[in-house]
């Protein structure tokens, strides 16, 4: 085994402190060590982890034998810390018994180490054993430097967040030894960076310098854009790895906020209550606005590009677009999260359209795409729509709608089933709220989740005679093929509502709630302007068990609020829910203002906080990031704030 004593063990005729006469053996792997050998651990690459040996100490005398040193295995001469010891759990041994310790070598350079183990005695002959250890240190692995993100390989690139140019963002990037030997950073810069933006770009040191088999360490890369646009630069990372050094692309993105482009849309008749209507897609590149009082009331629908920088006109089209032909359109505009779908409605028509935005389709004056027939027309269709994130299905409102002699409202849902939308002349369901239910005015807004699963309608609920805030609900619930409840057993696409929404504290106010949803469904809001400046907002988070807010105390299927909140608010203001639902964005004359959801949940505790200037008269349009927010101003103008 190559392992032997520096000094003999002799065993004497005189005892210490009891009778018989104690003995002293060490032994490594059963075999007792020699006279004059030295222990040689096996070889280990700087850093990669210790090499253990387990040695044993045995009485093969008659009386008890004692260790005595302090502590009771010294080590000594370990001039390059390569070996560390256990001390054994025993320092009394009576006839025959043992005791183990360990000794372990762990080199942190290449070389060879020695070193010395004194173990102290009462053996008569065997006063101080002393052990030699030796280890030798080599690379004896090839280190790989492998580059992650949150754990994840890069492919050779990183993409930045989209950054203001006031407010740098920071990305950790993990630095991994996936080879077998031992990593170092090497340099005065071991992390530098090049291209022609590299001054956008900084690094904090890594937090560790020298890498294990196996090991990660982590440094901040940060993106301060210098300018508004795009920005490409390189990071090196110079080590012992095979290829140093190692070069990843970066990119990112720089934004100016707030942003005001002039002349989206003109501003006559901006300032009318529910004229401007703006809509975006997941990642604010494209934003579409429609303005139903624009040219005389004739509406116009204009879709733009936006970069983060500069805003270019794409396509804009009017109520004398061929498949149109009507005045008031573009009441209601909505757009997939891709931005390559596009609803339109007009006010008080019963038809909607779909207009294709993909690469390479017709431009908008060409026409729709589909149009969307209820096949009854009535007053007030088209007040509310809203599309599905994955662009599948539309849903548009009509809180005039009679039913059974009285004015209730309703919505109507078309959902695309093939590749491409195609004209239907009747909805795939029509939503209501049950009969008993007295609820009017259903369809005055309409959201629906991202993946099309959850439909919701804002509305007054008159129970116990008074106007309160109201939403139904219409969910697809585990396999089922459509939303809600069956209300006629012949006619399946008829259909009640899931849930009733009902807010329990405060009234309607001005008899229009104001709706919005988040994109997984789960957070549900209404709104309704109050006298004297205020608004009351009423949050319905879902629980564990798939119901939103809270349970009527009567027992009945009304569900109450999770929070009622309020919020600064004029005739003209709008609403918003962010995606994630953790905050309420409210805007105006006066500007944008944001309540934020508290880390306990929605509550009365919530409190306003970030606002952001602006006069503000269109609908609020969030794009599913949760960063970016458009809407119009009251001369037409398209803000667009990064919060």
């Amino acid at each position: 085994m190559g392992a032997a004593l520096a000094a003999a063990f002799v065993f004497g005729s005189c005892g210490d402190d009891s009778p018989g006469t104690p003995g002293a053996v060490v032994r490594l792997g059963g075999a007792d060590l020699a006279i004059s050998d030295t222990v040689v651990f096996p070889n280990r690459a700087p850093d990669a982890g210790g090499a253990t040996l387990t040695f044993e100490i045995v009485n093969p005398g008659s009386g008890v034998l004692a260790l005595t040193g302090t502590p009771p295995v010294k080590l000594e001469h370990d001039d390059r810390l390569a070996f560390t010891v256990t001390q054994p759990a025993d320092t009394r041994l009576p006839p025959n018994a043992s005791t183990t310790f360990s000794a372990t070598f762990d080199p942190h350079s290449e070389g060879t180490s020695t070193a010395r183990l004194v173990i102290a005695t009462n053996a008569p002959d065997a006063r101080e054993i002393v052990l030699g250890v030796s280890g030798d240190s080599a690379i004896d692995g090839t280190p790989e430097l492998q580059l992650r993100v949150a754990g994840a390989p890069l492919s050779g690139s990183l993409e930045l967040p989209v950054t203001p140019t006031d407010e740098p963002a920071s990305v950790t990037l993990e630095l991994a030894n996936a080879g077998s030997g031992r990593l170092e950073l090497v340099g005065v810069a071991p992390l530098s960076f090049d291209g022609d933006d590299a001054n956008a770009f900084s690094a904090a040191p890594a937090s560790a310098a020298a890498l294990r088999a196996g090991e990660a360490a982590t440094v901040d890369v940060t993106f301060a854009p210098d300018g508004c646009g795009p920005h490409q630069a390189g990071l090196v990372v110079s080590s012992t790895a095979p290829g140093s050094p190692h070069r990843v692309s970066l990119s990112g993105r720089g934004i100016d906020r707030p942003q005001h482009h002039p002349g989206i849309t003109d501003a006559a008749n901006a300032t009318a209550t529910g004229a401007v209507d703006v809509a975006s897609s997941a990642d604010g590149s494209r934003i579409a606005v429609g303005h139903a009082a624009a040219d005389t009331f004739t509406g116009t629908v204009t879709v733009v590009a936006w970069d983060g920088c500069e805003i270019a006109l794409e396509d804009a089209m009017d109520g004398t677009t061929p498949g149109v032909s009507t005045a008031l359109f573009g009441a209601q505009v909505a757009l997939s999260d891709a931005g390559d779908t596009l609803l339109v409605t007009a006010r008080d028509q019963q038809d909607a359209w779909i207009f294709d935005l993909a690469a390479g389709a017709p431009p908008l004056a060409a026409g729709p795409t589909a149009v969307l027939r209820t096949g009854d027309p009535g007053p007030s269709h088209g007040r509310a729509a809203a599309l599905s994130g994955d662009g599948r299905v539309a849903v548009v409102g009509r809180p005039q709608h009679q039913l059974g002699g009285a004015t209730r409202g309703a919505a109507f849902a078309w959902r695309r089933i093939d590749a491409a939308w195609e004209s239907a002349d009747v909805p795939d369901a029509r939503l209501f709220v049950a009969d008993a239910e007295p609820v009017l005015a259903l369809g005055q807004t309409v959201e629906v989740s991202a993946d099309g699963r959850v439909i919701a309608a804002g509305a007054v609920s008159e129970r116990g005679g008074m106007g309160s805030v109201a939403a139904a609900v219409w969910e697809i619930t585990g396999d089922g093929i459509t939303w809600g409840q069956p209300r006629s057993l012949t006619n399946s696409y008829l259909r009640d509502q899931s849930t009733l929404l009902v807010a329990e504290a405060g009234d309607a106010g001005d008899a229009i709630t104001h709706l919005a949803i988040s994109d997984d469904g789960g957070t549900i809001a209404l709104a309704a302007a109050q006298p004297g400046g205020s608004a009351l907002v009423f949050v319905f988070e879902r629980d564990d068990g798939g119901a939103w807010g809270v349970p009527s105390a009567a027992g009945d299927a009304i569900r109450h609020e999770t929070a009622a909140l309020r919020l600064t608010w004029t005739a003209r203001a709008r609403f918003a829910l962010t995606p994630d639902g953790d905050a309420i964005l409210a805007a105006d004359q006066a500007g944008l203002r944001e309540l934020a959801r508290p880390a306990s949940g929605w509550s009365a505790a919530a409190e306003p906080g970030r606002a952001w200037e602006g006069a503000w008269v269109s609908h609020l349009a969030v794009a599913a990031d949760g960063h970016h927010v458009a809407g119009v101003d009251q001369t037409g103008a398209l803000i667009v704030v990064w919060r």
